[in-house]
């Protein structure tokens, strides 16, 4: 994403010469031939998207100063997936065991086997693809931000303001408890903690008076969870009294 904040720049754009292209890859990718696919210049406001893997050349001239921002959006490939089911299969005796490098033939062929069938089983679970996409959530660093001068308990004052720094955080409920998971932590509290847990969710600052009120747990109680939740860095206090 590119956007434009001051003067003008021209951008000449060409299609990819890679499908897919990888910022970890085997191989470059060839530099485009003949003539772009279009010649363009921004102006101040303008915002321009580029797909992976697309050339472009950029230039500043048209006489002026010019200024503008990018970002990218980060995708999740095949690779990341594979790499994370490594992780997970760790839990694995077999994974976690010497590969056999000295070993003969058939000892590799039989490691070969077992480590194939390991991970044949975890592609045939139907729910593996929803617990990656968990953990890419709740193992998401967020926005990290210190809690002065509460860094390890949030005193039960009702004007304390606290704000959700984990923004992919989940919420999961069954018929005993609430857990929520975020910022690669995981707490379990009572049930009648879920719909103050639901308010933080929501990611909007909000004062210790406000989410008991809203919850129905006391002042109390409501420092208590957002303790916890401090320590482990998934919300802030962003304001109130000391």
């Amino acid at each position: 994403m590119v956007l434009q904040l001051e003067g003008s720049k021209r951008w000449k754009i060409y299609g990819p010469t890679r499908q897919a292209p990888a910022w970890r890859d085997v191989e470059a990718p060839e530099a485009p031939t003949g003539e772009p696919i279009t010649d363009i210049v921004l102006t101040p406001g303008d915002m321009l998207y580029l797909p992976r893997g697309w050339w472009h050349a950029v230039s500043a001239d048209q006489g002026t100063a010019s200024l503008h921002v990018t970002f990218g959006l980060a995708t999740q490939t095949g690779a990341e997936f594979l790499g994370w089911l490594c992780d997970d299969l760790r839990a694995s005796t077999t994974v976690r065991a010497d590969v056999p490098r000295f070993g003969t033939p058939e000892e590799r062929t039989d490691y070969l086997a077992a480590v194939r069938k390991e991970v044949l089983a975890a592609l045939e679970d139907p729910r593996v693809l929803e617990r990656w996409d968990r953990s890419l959530d709740t193992t998401h660093p967020g926005l990290p931000r210190l809690s002065l001068p509460y860094l390890t308990a949030v005193p039960p004052q009702p004007g304390i303001t606290v704000q959700l720094t984990a923004p992919r955080a989940r919420i999961d409920q069954d018929d005993d408890a609430v857990t929520f998971s975020g910022a690669g932590n995981e707490w379990t509290f009572a049930l009648p903690v879920a719909p103050a847990l639901r308010l933080l969710a929501d990611g909007k600052p909000i004062t210790l008076e406000v989410l008991a009120v809203e919850s129905g747990l006391s002042v109390g109680q409501t420092a208590e969870v957002v303790t916890a939740l401090v320590v482990g860095q998934a919300v802030a206090v962003v304001g109130g009294s000391r």
